[in-house]
């Protein structure tokens, strides 16, 4: 080649730069490294896929952020205070999914695309134009989304993360999250009505979208038989204590990272009650060991009656245990809704003392104390409502029958950008069959059980009205059988005209909402009774049947 070609040159060029990057110390070995590493978390995966011929683990490679502990693969590993980092990984993998996205498009028809915390994936699957539905899915309490991100929300500084610019591109936490909902197609939310019925209502009228709610989704029927047994270590020490319900058992997300002075009035405050107490975390802030955060001599003092461990524990088998009389979380819908649990009083700095804790959970273990007994009878009556026989699987099978009747209803919508469909669950009731959903598929002698369907959902269809009527300026709205329309849009005070809307012939109407002292009605009822005894009398259609029958084979004797 010619020294002096200046192309030569320039390739030349280039292949020294390329060669100076793969022989750089561990380039090589650190892409078989991650290869290595990446087959070991496929593996790992691999035994929680239960339907390995319906779906595929595709593992990716978080990069590293600045900030973040290395290895980190899962939100629930980042602490609150550094999730802005995490996005910022995600967002650096944007193109890799959209490519493995893409690439199983093409190799199967998919109908619909789960996401969470990734906004933009609503817009990707529209630039496809192939019809995926991108549906919104939440795992957290309805409760938290309708006091955090609906979109009348004004600045609070007490939820600064909300506020902070998460991820590329500068958006600030709630626009992700208020984003991802807007452009999906529909939400899904893990929890249901018995529950969190209202905040499920708000959340409709707030986000204006088909609301699907999948059950609680944990503790279906026979779900603990295929469970394998408590680890020997925990079950023997639980083994040691003799009354029922006389064992405390604490479990805290994984995101809530301990400092060391919260960690240790937790501790003492569990030590204070002179209970047995399990209590399960994650790692504290700035120490490696548990041992190193306890306060001195304090594994000497509850030995034998207290664990503090630092860990994953078989939590829904431990809490199975009738040993078990205390569980101790963060969460407030237990406090508020369900009225179950007691909220442990707060310092002015916003965390409890080993006092206050101390004090509530000895209300509550305490059998005489008339708040705790009440609490338990309400435990129990919640117990027995979400253990009926068939409440969580319903939930799953209706939440199912949604997503297909969401993807089936929108290719009658011609409009998509004038019409919405909003799904609604038509719950059963005893006497119809299963599936029911069009007044159509009743028959005639069971309409009124249908219009109990109906009327169960008013509170739901007020809801998804009432929305759009604050989104959009509504002059009248048509409606059949829902009696209700009227009252309801009249309170609304805007001026909305409602319009009965029938499909039947008018006659139908005529002979059966007709005034019966009317000239007209009472001359066309004695017509049609005229009609009905001509039409009705014996032999009146075989006659017709069998002078039709003579007609054909004068017909062909005559062709003969």
């Amino acid at each position: 080649m010619d020294k002096e070609n200046e192309l030569g040159v320039s390739l030349k060029k280039n292949l020294e730069k390329c060669r100076g990057i793969l022989s750089e110390p561990g380039f090589v070995s650190d892409y078989i490294d991650r290869f290595i590493q990446n087959l070991k978390e496929l593996c790992k995966l691999q035994h929680l896929n239960l339907h390995p011929y319906l779906i595929t683990f595709c593992p990716i490679t978080v990069p590293h952020v600045e900030g973040l502990h290395e290895g980190i693969e899962f939100a629930s590993k980042v602490p609150t205070a550094l999730i802005h980092l995490f996005c910022v990984a995600l967002d650096q993998n944007r193109k890799k999914i959209q490519a493995i996205l893409k690439a199983s498009f093409h190799d199967h028809k998919i109908n619909m695309i789960f996401y969470y915390f990734v906004h933009w994936v609503p817009e990707f699957t529209r630039k496809l134009r192939v019809g995926i539905k991108s549906i919104y899915y939440i795992t957290t309490t309805a409760a938290v989304h309708a006091f955090s991100i609906v979109p009348t929300i004004n600045y609070n500084p007490s939820l600064t993360v909300l506020w902070k610019p998460f991820g590329l591109g500068g958006l600030i936490l709630y626009q992700r999250f208020t984003n991802a909902i807007t452009e999906s197609d529909a939400f899904c939310i893990r929890t249901c009505r018995e529950i969190e019925g209202h905040f499920y209502d708000y959340l409709s009228a707030q986000h204006k979208k088909p609301m699907i709610l999948i059950g609680l989704v944990y503790g279906l029927e026979d779900s603990n038989k295929n469970s394998p047994p408590l680890e020997d270590m925990w079950a023997n020490w639980l083994g040691g204590f003799e009354e029922a319900g006389s064992v405390m058992f604490c479990a805290f997300e994984s995101q809530l990272i301990f400092e060391k002075d919260q960690f240790q009035e937790l501790v003492l405050g569990f030590e204070l009650t002179g209970l047995p107490f399990f209590v399960v975390l994650e790692p504290l802030a700035a120490y490696a060991t548990i041992e190193e955060a306890v306060p001195d001599g304090f594994e000497e003092r509850v030995k034998g009656r207290g664990v503090v461990f630092r860990g994953w524990v078989q939590q829904t088998t431990i809490l199975s245990y009738p040993l078990v009389g205390c569980l101790i979380m963060n969460t407030m819908i237990l406090v508020k809704e369900l009225k179950v649990a007691m909220e442990v009083e707060r310092e002015e700095n916003g965390w409890f003392s080993k006092d206050s804790l101390s004090k509530t959970i000895t209300t509550m273990m305490d059998k005489e104390n008339e708040l705790g007994f009440s609490l338990k009878k309400n435990l129990v009556k919640w117990r027995g409502i979400l253990s009926k026989p068939g409440f969580m699987s319903d939930y799953i099978d209706r939440f199912i029958q949604n997503l297909k009747e969401l993807y089936k209803l929108q290719h009658f919508n011609l409009h998509p950008d004038l019409m919405t469909f909003c799904p609604i669950t038509v719950p059963h009731v005893e006497g119809l069959h299963e599936g029911i959903e069009f007044d159509s598929e009743v028959p005639t002698t069971l309409i009124h059980l249908f219009c109990v369907d109906v009327d169960q959902n008013r509170k739901q269809i007020q809801a998804i009205l009432r929305a759009s009527f604050h989104d959009q300026k509504i002059d009248m709205i048509f409606y059949y059988f829902v009696h209700w329309v009227p009252e309801f849009t009249r309170k609304l005070r805007v001026g909305i005209k409602s319009i009965c809307y029938i499909t039947t012939a008018a006659a139908v109407h005529a002979f059966s909402v007709m005034d019966k002292e009317n000239e007209l009605g009472v001359s066309l009822k004695k017509n049609l009774v005229k009609w009905r005894g001509i039409l009705s009398e014996p032999r009146f259609m075989s006659d017709y049947i069998d002078r039709f029958i003579q007609s054909l084979k004068e017909l062909c004797k005559a062709v003969n």
